[in-house]
């Protein structure tokens, strides 16, 4: 037993455990933040549209339909310019609104 080289099956077991254990434990941390990542993803997409929209309706007299279906969008006319809100849903099904004014 003195000279033996190499692993022995409890050994192996136990490595195995502690690296399962290890990857069990970071696992919800990493769907959490892709989660996350897919939520600000939506939010920029959805802030992109709303701009393209708000410049389109500011210069032009027609209403543009958007190619993103996701999106809600609604516009209104203010002092000096126009303000357009978009709403969208997130991963987790809540939803969220921006609105902005855009001033030509």
């Amino acid at each position: 037993m003195k000279y033996e080289k190499g692993f022995v099956m409890v050994e192996a077991v136990i490595a195995f455990s502690i690296f399962l254990l290890l990857t069990l434990s970071i696992l919800p941390f990493y769907i959490h933040l892709k989660q996350q990542r897919a939520n600000l993803d939506r939010e920029y997409m959805a802030r992109t549209a709303l701009y393209n929209e708000l410049l389109y309706q500011t210069y032009n007299s027609h209403h543009h339909s958007s190619s993103t279906t996701n999106f809600m969008f609604t516009f209104q006319n203010v002092q000096g310019g126009k303000r357009g809100c978009v709403s969208w849903y997130t991963f987790h099904g809540k939803e969220k609104k921006i609105c902005e004014v855009l001033f030509p």
